[in-house]
């Protein structure tokens, strides 16, 4: 999880010109492989963060597969990524 916390910490920017500070909520989903295969907003905060965060996560390297019952399973994930202002 360092490794994702980190990736978004790094890669997430304000949208520039924007003024608004709150949490946008991505849901997504992985295949077995880890490839992420959907992504949305469940969560909107405004066109740009939402645009942003979608950025962010539909660029993050492939995840590693949910393992259920010793097998890869796809999986759908929620993660809030915030956004405030410097």
């Amino acid at each position: 999880m360092k490794k994702f916390t980190d990736y978004i910490t790094n890669n997430l920017n304000y949208p520039e010109g924007e003024t608004i500070e709150g949490e946008v909520l991505v849901e997504y989903t992985t295949d077995e492989q880890g490839k992420l295969i959907e992504a949305h907003i469940k969560q909107s905060l405004s066109e740009a963060t939402d645009a942003e965060a979608l950025r962010v996560i539909c660029s993050y390297p492939d995840w590693k597969p949910r393992i259920i019952h010793k097998e890869p399973k796809p999986g759908k994930h929620t993660v809030p990524l915030r956004f405030k202002r410097n």
